[in-house]
């Protein structure tokens, strides 16, 4: 297969300037001299820098992994940069090289790493998360008093698993309900910390989270034009949502159009969407997803809308309390395993998920409410358990979504060695983690190289951080184990992305041997 060229670092040579001549104190201008066969040029040789050692320019250089790692970052030194890497060679348990590996750096979405791991060995691989919805019975056949849909914090609940749970009730002939409520008591009502604010606040990775949430809580929204210009656009949302609050304010226009879809400025307290702007009357209609920050509204709004789907008569709003005592399991769905989720989570590096499963964590060994407070102290302590340094880190949150978390390399190799050890834990953990040039967020990385399909990692990318972290198969070795791997940089200006190829450079170094 054709390999990928590495980037090369670029070597600037140092070049003299012309030789300047000087003048005398009258206004002649000396004439330099002549050079004769005999005279000897007094000008200094052009000094040329060495250029840069590259993965590719080592690789068959003699030199040991060790003293080629060493070549490569002996050429990175920056005030403004800081990074940690261990390489441990599980062949052995030796480390293969090591540097400022006790540094405490901000790991970005490496964090994931650790509440993963955390959560297989706590909860097992085929632990699945369920939600219910419960009924009182009514004064009559076919009429229930209540209807209430429960939550457990299932990070992988679709609109189309409610709308399964509605079509059996209403097989079963329900065919009234007087109140509706949403039992989102399972996690705190609180969002959680570190999240994005400002122009990012909507982005669909900065997804809020609650006990019931519905389709990651992002919500599509459908906008066309009008028949002609002047007209107001179409809007909807994918599946329907009649009693979606949307304030509309956008117009078909003759020409390029802007639309701005956002929750409503404002609103904080409760579920209301703004499309405003224009859309280009010639503009096939256009999708967006936005995410939505109150999940229990929205899954009361995709609550009311499937049972009226159904014909089962409802009301108009619902009541977001606990369920009554007295009500019954009616409908259970339940998600794909733990270790489907956790392919999810890392392959894609997916926040929302992996802060649900945070809270569900607290939730489910902290005491109830679950909280990410109480899911980061069960996941040190798990970690702990598992013989892995943990003083001194600090997790603000489970994701990496946070400008706070401070990890070690170190702490990050353990773990990798830990879960490799494990037979319990190696291959549903390994296999949650990006394939390099295959899938995930590693899929554009060495993927027409023969290096493909030989490094299994996470990838942590923050402003001014970058991670990696994984293992490491040697194309050319012998080795039955492979190396662990981990890097973490923190930094700012063009030395920050100097230091972030480093990261690529050692990784296809190892990938070589």
């Amino acid at each position: 297969m054709k390999q990928i060229p590495v980037l090369l670092l670029i070597a600037f040579s140092l070049i003299s300037g012309p030789v300047a001549w000087g003048s005398s104190r009258h206004a002649a201008v000396k004439t330099p001299p002549k050079k004769t066969v005999a005279q000897k040029s007094k000008t200094a040789p052009k000094k040329v820098e060495k250029p840069a050692e590259t993965p590719r320019s080592l690789a068959n250089s003699g030199l040991s992994p060790r003293e080629q790692i060493q070549a490569l970052t002996s050429q990175h030194s920056a005030e403004d940069v800081q990074y940690g890497i261990l390489i441990r060679d599980l062949e052995t348990g030796q480390v293969l090289y090591a540097k400022d590996e006790d540094l405490l750096l901000n790991p970005a979405s490496n964090t994931k790493v650790l509440t993963t791991l955390a959560a297989l060995a706590s909860l097992g691989p085929d632990y699945t998360f369920k939600t219910q919805v419960l009924g009182t019975d009514g004064a009559a056949k076919g009429r229930l008093e209540s209807l209430t849909l429960k939550g457990f914090g299932d990070p992988m609940f679709t609109s189309e698993r409610l709308d399964a749970m509605v079509q059996k009730l209403r097989d079963s002939g329900l065919r009234q309900v007087d109140r509706v409520f949403i039992d989102g008591s399972y996690f705190d009502g609180e969002d959680f910390p570190g999240q994005m604010e400002g122009r990012q606040r909507d982005a669909s990775f900065n997804c809020s989270v609650g006990a019931i949430s519905i389709d990651h809580n992002l919500l599509e929204l459908s906008v066309a034009p009008g028949e002609k210009s002047g007209d107001p656009a179409v809007v909807e949302a994918k599946p329907a949502l009649p009693n979606l609050p949307i304030e509309e304010d956008i117009k078909t226009i003759k020409g390029r159009g802007r639309v701005i879809v956002k929750n409503t400025p404002g609103e904080e307290q409760n579920l209301s969407v703004s499309v405003t702007g224009g859309i280009s009357l010639k503009s096939e209609p256009q999708t967006y997803k936005l995410s939505i920050h109150h999940p229990l509204q929205l899954a009361g709004l995709r609550f009311l809308a499937a049972l009226q789907a159904q014909g089962i008569q409802a009301p108009s709003e619902v009541s977001f309390v606990p369920a009554p005592p007295k009500a019954k399991v009616l409908a259970e769905s339940n998600s794909p395993p733990l270790s489907e989720i956790l392919q999810e989570i890392n392959k894609h590096s997916d926040n929302f998920m992996a802060e649900m499963l945070t809270k569900a964590l607290g939730a489910s060994f902290a005491g109830l409410p679950g909280t990410t407070t109480k899911g980061v102290s069960v996941v040190l302590k798990k970690l702990k358990e598992l013989g892995i340094r943990t003083e001194g880190i600090s997790m603000e949150n489970g994701s990496g979504l946070s400008k706070k978390n401070r990890l070690r390399a170190e702490t990050l190799a353990e773990a990798l060695q830990k879960a490799y050890s494990d037979p319990k834990l190696r291959v549903d953990f390994i296999s949650s983690l990006s394939v390099l040039g295959v899938d995930g967020t590693l899929k554009r990385k060495f993927r027409h190289s023969d290096l493909a399909g030989r490094f299994l990692g996470k990838t942590g990318t923050l402003n001014g951080v970058s991670a990696l972290s994984g293992y490491v198969f040697p194309k050319n070795s012998e080795k039955t184990h492979p190396y662990v791997y981990s890097f973490i940089v923190n930094g700012t200006g063009k030395n920050f992305w100097k230091e972030k190829q480093l990261a690529q450079d050692i990784l296809e170094t190892l990938l070589n041997l």
